[in-house]
């Protein structure tokens, strides 16, 4: 469950990272929503993605951690979604990494059926 989100922490699940690894079978930095797929659009703002986007706020919220989300500016969100916070204890973290696998796969299988 976690494979995927491990790539997209090391810089090789989306098409920008693949991209600019210069990864022969991707031919453009480009989301099917026409904008680049960036961990930043991928995460907070692809259109295609809303309802899984909503489905992990919506963890957050159960877990107390949309409050250190909320607070965040949009590069420190992206790092405290991709790689959890030293300071919160490991229950906390756990959440944060099970909540973000299952956003991560949803979100592949969702893009997918854009085809």
């Amino acid at each position: 469950v976690e494979c995927a989100f491990n790539k997209l922490r090391v810089g090789l699940l989306l098409k920008s990272q693949l991209y600019a690894h210069n990864f022969t079978s991707v031919s453009d930095p480009f989301c099917k929503c026409g904008l680049p797929q960036t961990p930043s659009h991928f995460i907070l703002k692809c259109p295609l993605l809303v309802n899984e986007r909503e489905t992990l706020f919506a963890g957050l919220r159960t877990s107390d951690l949309h409050l250190l989300v909320q607070s965040l500016n949009t590069v420190d969100k992206i790092q405290f979604l991709l790689y959890g916070h030293e300071n919160l204890d490991n229950s906390l973290n756990e959440k944060l990494i099970e909540l973000m696998s299952h956003f991560v796969n949803q979100s592949l299988s969702q893009i997918d059926r854009f085809g």
